[in-house]
C-alpha cells in the first residue's frame, strides 16, 4: 500500500508541475499577444488621427485659398459653411491686426490687437498665415474645440 501513496504523490507532483509550467506559459505569451495587440491599435489610431489632422488643415488651406482667388461670392455666407473659424488681417506697417471674419467661437477683441494677443485669448487656434501679391499679410485657421476634436 505504500508503494501505490507513493506513486500517486509523484503523478499529483507531476500533474501539478505540468499544469503549472503551462499556465505561466500561456499567462506570458497571451500578455505578450493582448499588449504587441493593443500597441498596433493604437498605432494605427494615432496614424488616423494625424491623417485626420492633416487633412482638416488641408481643407482650411484649400478653402481659404479659393476664397482668395474668387472675390466675387458673400464672405459671411462662405465662411459660415466651409472650414475655416476666422480671419485676421495684418495692418500695414505695424504688427497689429485687424478681424476680417470669424465664427462665435473665436474671442477677437474690438480694436487691434497682436498675434501673441489673439493667441492668449485663443489658446487651441491653429493659425496659418498668407501673404498676397500686394505684400498684405493674412492669417487664418481653425479653433479646436471639444467637438471638433471628438470629430476628427
Amino acid at each position: 500500500m505504500k508503494i501505490s501513496y507513493r506513486i500517486l504523490i509523484i503523478n499529483f507532483a507531476i500533474v501539478v508541475l505540468i499544469i503549472g509550467s503551462s499556465a505561466v506559459a500561456f499567462y506570458s505569451i497571451m500578455y505578450n499577444v493582448l499588449t504587441s495587440q493593443q500597441s498596433q491599435y493604437l498605432i494605427n489610431s494615432a496614424n488616423d488621427f494625424i491623417y485626420a489632422y492633416r487633412e482638416m488643415l488641408q481643407d482650411t488651406d484649400d478653402d481659404f485659398l479659393y476664397l482668395v482667388k474668387d472675390r466675387t461670392s458673400s464672405l459671411d455666407f462662405f465662411l459660415e459653411n466651409k472650414n475655416i473659424d476666422f480671419i485676421l488681417e495684418e495692418i500695414e506697417g505695424t504688427h497689429s491686426l485687424s478681424g476680417k471674419f470669424s465664427k462665435d467661437i473665436v474671442q477677437i477683441p474690438d480694436n487691434n490687437f497682436s498675434l501673441n494677443g489673439f493667441i492668449a485669448n485663443n489658446p487651441y487656434a491653429v493659425i496659418r498665415e498668407y501673404k498676397n501679391p500686394e505684400g498684405r499679410n493674412f492669417f487664418y485657421g481653425r479653433i479646436l474645440s471639444n467637438e471638433f476634436i471628438n470629430d476628427l
